[in-house]
């Protein structure tokens, strides 16, 4: 059926029922654009007869071409419960015309760009049925690159559609204008649909070139045990007119540096500038040298080379054993009569940026000191101080002697070797010296004090001080008794005398006089009772034996007093 039409069909209906009964024609569920109407189908009973009923469209709204399937129900007036379905294929055909196009603006003018825009409107508000397009685009040249935005486009029944379209075209010369014919097309396997719009492509004349500025921040560097420094690249286009594309590189002329940059390739828009990350990597010198290199960045700007100049300095500090320092604590160690003490070695390795490994070893001026090193091998760090306990060894000086031996540290390395000097002392106090002096003190003090007491019992010689007044040199034992006792406060003062001597001669001397003079006093003694034949005696008393015991200690004290050989 054609929307505005009338279509019909006709149908065999037949009343079974033993009355009179008219039948209702309705469609189930139809669609609201659709009419049905039919003839009258009043039947007597057993009657059939021919019925044409009739499919039509209400007026308004536009019906879109399709094909349906439709139930058609058949109801008894008399007994609506009573009722058959009919099935009823109805075809609505296309209707309209073909689509059309209109791209606005017509007229598109481009000034100092290369891309442009415009607008496809499809129009199918005349058709029933949609429609699909392929839109394209062409010049005469087949300069110009065209897309949409779909490039496939449906267009409904009675619709209209709007699609965005860009174009691309080449850069002209500054100064030139050019007109361009633009085909826009929208195409599907039935049709062709066209549109012409035509472009005007102008570029202002060329401004004078300014070439960009490079600059290096900081354009001095500097490197200290180190091969990488990392410096700005500012790359100023404020004075431009357009973007820059630019590729950075790094020069110099010993082709000694490496270079990289963060990124190596950058865009500086017009009137602005970039600041890019700029590495340069050298390769040190030998150790305690400096080493200047110059260097460049450089890019090409429209063909022309702009470059930055820079110089690096590139020092390796000397290696830590010329600028370390050795030094023994104390630098004086006596030892006095031990056979071993203990240094402490300080390795000061503070003036240096690098670790210094040294392995240690030591020696004396007389060969006759053993080194031992904890740690024998040490390692310190830059910039700090090491510490080694050095423990010396040497055979033990005579006594009275004092013997210095130099010592010198030695800490070798691969690069060479420093030292540090220090002085061992030793020195064995002599005690012979204070024996004798206590030995003959103590020895005279005993002879002494012997002296003022009885040597035998019924010694007399208390007598002599009395006899003075009153002499009586006829009494031969008491003045041998005064004499032996006045002897020996001689020797004791011949043995104290004696320790002003070195050799100690006069003291034994005067010990072995006084033991004599006390011995043979005993004697006379004894001989004067009678001797051993007329049965006499004699009893030895404390004074005796403090007098013998004096003398000896005092002999002993002059026998230290002799020099050593």
């Amino acid at each position: 059926m054609i929307p505005g039409s009338t279509a019909t069909a006709t149908l065999e209906v037949r009343n079974p029922s033993t009355v009179v009964d008219g039948y209702v024609f309705a469609p189930v569920d139809p669609p609201p654009w659709l009419l049905v109407t039919h003839d009258d189908a009043h039947l007597m009973p057993g009657e059939a007869r021919t019925v044409t009923v009739a499919f039509g469209t209400r007026p308004g709204g536009m019906i879109v071409a399709q094909r349906l399937q439709m139930t058609l129900a058949v109801r008894s007036e008399d007994n609506p419960a009573m009722a058959t379905e009919v099935e009823v294929a109805i075809t609505v055909p296309p209707q309209g015309p073909t689509a059309s196009m209109e791209v606005t603006p017509s007229l598109l003018r481009l000034d100092d760009v290369a891309l442009g825009s415009f607008r496809v409107r499809l129009d199918n508000r005349l058709a029933n049925y949609p429609q699909r397009f392929a839109l394209r685009g062409r010049d005469p040249e087949k300069a110009v690159q065209f897309s949409f935005s779909p490039s496939i486009v449906e267009v409904g029944p009675g619709q209209l559609v709007e699609v965005d379209g860009l174009f691309t075209v080449p850069p002209i010369r500054h100064g030139e204008e050019l007109s361009r014919q633009l085909t826009i097309l929208a195409v599907n396997d039935a049709t062709e649909i066209t549109a012409i719009v035509t472009l005007l492509q102008r570029r202002s004349p060329a401004e004078p070139f300014v070439p960009i500025g490079l600059e290096l921040a900081p354009s001095r560097l500097s490197m200290i045990d180190d091969s990488i420094a990392d410096f700005d690249v500012r790359i100023d286009n404020r004075n431009g007119s357009t973007p820059r594309t630019l590729d950075l590189h790094g020069r110099d002329p010993e082709d000694r540096a490496r270079f990289a940059f963060t990124p190596a390739h950058v865009v500086v828009p017009a009137r602005g500038e970039v600041v890019v990350r700029g590495r340069i990597s050298v390769t040190p010198p030998p150790a305690g040298e400096s080493r200047s290199v110059s260097f460049s960045v450089v890019t090409s700007d429209e063909g022309r080379d702009v470059e930055a100049p820079g110089t690096v300095e590139v020092t390796s500090s000397p290696p830590a054993l010329r600028t370390a320092t050795l030094q023994m604590e104390p630098a004086v160690l006596n030892i006095r009569g031990a056979r071993s003490g203990a240094f402490r070695l300080q390795i000061d390795n503070r003036r240096s940026a690098r670790p210094l490994d040294v392995a240690l070893a030591g020696h004396s001026s007389d060969g006759a000191v053993e080194f031992r090193f904890v740690p024998p091998h040490t390692r310190v760090e830059p910039h700090s101080v090491g510490s080694v306990r050095v423990e010396v060894e040497a055979a033990r000086t005579p006594a009275s002697e004092t013997r210095a031996a130099q010592l010198v540290i030695t800490a070798r390395t691969d690069e060479g070797a420093i030292e540090a000097s220090a002085t061992l002392v030793q020195s064995r106090t002599d005690r012979r010296p204070i024996a004798k002096v206590i030995l003959v003190l103590l020895g005279s003090a005993l002879m002494a004090i012997g002296t003022f007491s009885p040597w035998i019992a019924g010694d007399r010689y208390g007598e002599f001080i009395g006899m003075l007044s009153s002499p009586n040199w006829s009494d031969v034992p008491l003045l041998v008794a005064a004499g032996a006792h006045v002897l020996i406060l001689l020797v004791v003062l011949g043995a104290l005398f004696g320790l002003t001597g070195r050799s100690g001669r006069l003291i034994r001397v005067s010990a072995v006089f006084g033991l004599l003079v006390a011995v043979g006093f005993a004697v006379y003694t004894f001989v004067a009772s009678g001797g051993p034949e007329n049965g006499g005696s004699v009893e030895l008393v404390t004074g005796f034996f403090l007098v013998c015991a004096g003398a000896v200690l005092a002999y002993i004290g002059g026998l230290f007093a002799r020099p050593r050989h």
